[in-house]
């Protein structure tokens, strides 16, 4: 809603756009570096000169809170001064130089720093982000939402992702499914509510269309097991069907325990048993009333 903006010009929004492929590249030079310790020495100077130094505390600050809240850990960054000039982050125990970093740490810290760069002059208003979850461990896809959240509370964002750790991440936030009409034009379906306390199944199933919680080869395997299986109660299999039951019922059972338990199902009750079963506890009963 354009409304929502504080738009500075002609109500149009200060933009900044990022992808998570044109970040990886972007990281590799130094101008992350350059700019921290830049603002480090802003504010040695502000110091030393009894002037403010919350502006860049704040944007230091801002950057560290965002980066604890991905990484899990307390981060801190450091300068060192021997033997050269050096940026470095403390996460956890753990002191990294930008060489160390992998390749999410590398793109996240890139675009929140590049981000803020743009605060100390012009703030944007708007913050969008193509495959936000590029390159980061799923544990980390779970946490990068919320760590935006942190880092820039008073930033609208919009960002497009497939991963249902970023979908469901969020509470607050509002998903645009986008699909293709037969012709290839793209559509959005109605916009709902992230899914915040749901399976990360059900999100897979409900928001990306995919059904199953297992891999392709086992799905299909599954799937022939049971049509297979349906066949089998319904009026038997011939000899080559029930040897084909039987070949995937011992490769789907060595595969994992829920699979398993899926495959080697308790065996259906003969008829005579069960009559035999139900004599037997009616008997029971009787003698319980005759004894009261």
């Amino acid at each position: 809603n354009p409304s929502d903006y504080p738009f500075r010009e002609k109500g149009r929004p200060c933009v900044a756009s990022y992808s998570s492929t044109g970040l990886a590249k972007a990281a590799e030079d130094d101008a992350i570096e350059v700019w921290l310790l830049s603002l480090y020495i802003k504010r040695a100077i502000a110091k030393e000169r009894g002037e403010s130094t919350s502006r860049y505390t704040a944007i230091f600050s801002a950057l560290e809170r965002g980066l604890k809240r991905v990484c899990g850990e307390d981060v801190s960054i450091l300068v060192e001064i021997e033997p050269s000039v050096q940026p470095k982050l403390r996460i956890g125990q753990k002191v990294l130089t930008f060489s160390e970093f992998c390749d999410g740490l590398k793109v996240t810290l890139g675009w929140m720093a590049d981000f803020l760069m743009r605060s100390e002059t012009l703030p944007p208003d708007l913050l969008l982000f193509d495959g936000i979850e590029g390159f980061l461990h799923p544990l980390w896809q779970r946490r990068i939402l919320p760590a935006l959240r942190e880092a820039l509370p008073e930033t609208q964002s919009i960002v497009t992702s497939h991963s249902p750790f970023v979908i469901s991440s969020c509470a607050e936030s509002i998903i645009h499914v986008l699909k293709v009409n037969k012709d290839e034009s793209a559509y959005a379906e109605p916009p709902v509510k992230a899914p915040i306390g749901e399976s990360i199944t059900a999100t897979l199933k409900d928001i990306f269309g995919v059904d199953s919680r297992f891999d392709v080869e086992t799905e299909a395997q599954l799937n022939e097991w049971n049509e297979l299986n349906k066949t089998r109660a319904d009026g038997g299999l011939g000899p080559k069907e029930e040897a084909r039951f039987a070949e995937l019922t011992r490769v789907l059972s060595s595969r994992s325990e829920e699979l398993r338990s899926i495959v080697h199902q308790p065996a259906a009750l003969s008829k005579a048993t069960v009559d035999s079963l139900t004599e037997t506890q009616a008997g029971r009963v009787r003698r319980r009333v005759a004894t009261h």
